[in-house]
């Protein structure tokens, strides 16, 4: 059962990941995130849903660590990791204790066969036998051991998203930020990579915190979800209160009263009251 995400002075038995109040500010005065606070549980999917540039991809980079590779800083409230405080350490740092960023675009090393590209994941990582390794992301990515000798960058989009996301898993981490992992895929493809995803969770217990724009793909394997706008959370609840929310259904699923309208065409309205707030 998944506790509410407000926070108290203490943080509740089983959230192992914690942001409490967090501002990110970029060179210098430039300020992203505003105030989010969210508690993840051990073995959970949760979902940061929401348009492009609303901030999701910016509390991925600070839970990493990234965002002090592109000047910026959480300069309000603090990040939690396991009962110990992870805001503003180095990437390489974080990435030590167990957290894995997949970054968004399918950043693979073109030149590398497909095994030389995942193993490439165990560098400066926890202590693994190559050959476990890759029988443990082969398991759930067979396509890829079928094509492990063919360099990365002849596979396909959805073969290279897979590509990165095997190699993030390669060292077996705790927590997985995945970074917009359906975009530019066909919805085949993205329904395969969400379906293995939720397996790897469900039999490796493998945290996962997923940053996407297809809010409805999202919710079909997530435990809990957080609608972002303007570097602020403005809804938050279970998949089920967020699908039958009339604004998520309005302003993301197209399925409202207003109909089926994009983003673009809704973003000029005027939000409800309580997401301005």
């Amino acid at each position: 059962m998944f506790i509410s995400p407000k926070l108290t002075r203490d943080a509740m038995p089983g959230n192992f990941l914690i942001l409490n109040n967090v501002e990110v500010t970029f060179d210098p005065f430039i300020l992203v995130i505003k105030g989010v606070s969210m508690e993840v549980e051990k073995g959970s999917i949760v979902a940061l849903l929401g348009a492009n540039g609303m901030g999701k991809s910016t509390i991925l980079k600070a839970i990493s660590g990234v965002i002090r590779l592109e000047r910026g800083r959480v300069t309000k409230g603090y990040i939690e990791f396991n009962g110990r405080r992870i805001e503003n350490m180095m990437p390489d740092a974080v990435a030590r204790l167990g957290i894995t960023y997949v970054h968004e675009g399918r950043h693979v090393f073109e030149e590398l066969t497909v095994e030389e590209d995942i193993l490439s994941g165990l560098y400066g990582r926890r202590k693994m036998d190559p050959k476990d390794a890759l029988e443990f992301v082969y398991n759930y990515f067979p396509r890829l051991k079928e094509r492990r000798k063919i360099r990365s960058g002849y596979l396909s989009g959805g073969e290279q998203q897979m590509l990165v996301i095997a190699r993030a898993l390669i060292s077996q981490p705790d927590v997985l930020l995945l970074d917009e992992p359906s975009l530019g895929l066909f919805p085949s493809v993205i329904n395969e990579i969400f379906d293995i995803v939720k397996k790897i969770n469900e039999y490796e217990g493998l945290t996962v915190i997923l940053a996407e724009q297809n809010v409805k793909k999202a919710l079909e394997i997530a435990d809990y979800g957080y609608v972002v706008e303007g570097g602020k959370i403005v809804l938050d609840g279970t998949p089920e209160k967020l699908m039958n929310n009339p604004d998520v259904q309005d302003y993301y699923l197209g399925i409202g009263r207003a109909g089926r309208i994009s983003y673009q065409d809704v973003k000029s309205y005027k939000r409800r009251k309580r997401w301005i707030s």
